[in-house]
């Protein structure tokens, strides 16, 4: 007897029979087992015939484990449609991360968002250095990290003054700059916020072909959107001295690399012995305010 394709939850190549509560269990079992060399558009089909034939038996065919069953996703850019299985080692999703950019000249920032983020996340969860250069500048295509305010504005004006925008969409692009400038630091550094600006910019790029001018009179949107990754902000943050008498915070290694003149401005102010690494910028750092203001005003000196 000859089976009717709607029996089968691959009918085109009639595979996987659902004829019975035993049988769909058999075919769950092997579609979980082959389903890597499935071509990915077929198996979100699969699984739903496959669901939709457990309610009527009443039972769960595929115990657990339809999460495995794809590992393939498609994506779709205006270069054309890429596929892309999810990374096991750091060397695959460095090698992943290669790929994507490759893609970066000729797709736009947000069609390679969701495939630099599933690279990224895959990352995360292995052990080692997972901020190499590729990676790193993938990060930055997923949408992770944060620019410098000020720094964002200016390349944002740049697309509105280095290329000619006519009618509405000068209008809606210099509303939406000063937009950027009233906003409050929380509405700016908005996931949404952010996501609007870099697309903003990039399509602007697009459509006028100003890639040609990234690393010359432009920045890529995404390199200047989401410039530092938390790893650089952690660094920063363990570099920075606060002196709060005069609110102000220097950077540490910029204050050892002055040591000497820091403790030659000891000596004449307090008389006071030479002070290395970390006893020394406490020093500094409790300075009251006219002592601070002096030697911040005699290091400027010094630099000028």
């Amino acid at each position: 007897m000859t089976l009717d394709n709607s029996m089968f939850a691959y009918p085109e190549k009639k595979m996987f029979p659902m004829t019975d509560a035993n049988e769909l269990r058999k075919s769950a079992a092997s579609f979980v087992a082959v389903c890597e060399t499935i071509p990915p558009a077929h198996v979100d089909a699969i699984l739903g015939r496959m669901i939709k034939a457990a309610n009527y038996y009443g039972i769960e065919p595929l115990m657990g484990k339809t999460a495995s069953a794809s590992t393939e996703e498609v994506y779709n850019t205006s270069s054309g449609a890429f596929s892309m299985t999810a990374p096991k080692t750091l060397e695959d999703c460095s090698k992943a991360a290669e790929f994507i950019l490759d893609k970066r000249e000729f797709s736009k920032l947000a069609e390679l968002r969701p495939a630099a983020l599933r690279v990224v996340k895959s990352a995360s969860n292995l052990d080692g250095d997972i901020w190499g250069d590729a990676l790193r500048k993938t990060a930055r295509l997923a949408g992770i990290g944060v620019g410098d305010r000020r720094e964002i504005i200016e390349e944002f004006n740049k697309r509105g003054v280095t290329r000619q925008l006519h009618g509405q969409e000068s209008s809606d692009f210099w509303k939406y700059a000063s937009e950027l400038e009233a906003m409050s630091d929380e509405d700016f550094y908005n996931v949404q916020n952010m996501q609007k600006i870099a697309e903003c910019m990039d399509e602007i790029d697009h459509v006028q072909n100003n890639r040609h001018e990234y690393g010359k009179r432009l920045q890529a949107p995404e390199d200047v959107v989401y410039k530092y990754s938390v790893d650089d902000l952690r660094k920063e943050a363990r570099d920075m001295l606060e002196i709060p008498s005069v609110g102000v915070v220097i950077s540490k290694t910029a204050a050892l690399e002055r040591t000497d003149k820091i403790n030659e401005w000891l000596m004449t102010y307090y008389n006071q012995e030479p002070l290395q690494g970390d006893e020394m910028l406490g020093k500094v750092a409790a300075l009251g305010k006219a002592e601070a203001t002096s030697l911040l005003d005699t290091l400027e000196a010094q630099e000028g």
